[in-house]
């Protein structure tokens, strides 16, 4: 099972059971996540996979709403 290294250990804090990948790095940061719950009986694992996606930006135009004042 890989660690974490040294230099990414700020990037990862566990907030209220939630992962948060600070600057995250789409070359390093994809792959298989697994969390680990254990007591004194026996552990049970979840894993997920984390994929990074490049999209570029979607602007739609949108006329305004036209507004009539009359006096």
């Amino acid at each position: 099972m890989d660690t974490l290294a040294t230099e990414d250990r700020d990037r990862y804090v566990i907030q209220d059971n939630v992962l948060i990948i600070k600057y995250l790095d789409p070359t390093r940061d994809p792959g298989m996540y697994q969390c680990e719950a254990k007591n004194q009986l026996k552990a049970k694992y979840s894993t997920g996979q984390l994929r990074v996606l490049s999209l570029k930006p979607s602007f739609k135009k949108r006329p305004l709403e036209s507004e009539t004042y009359g006096s």
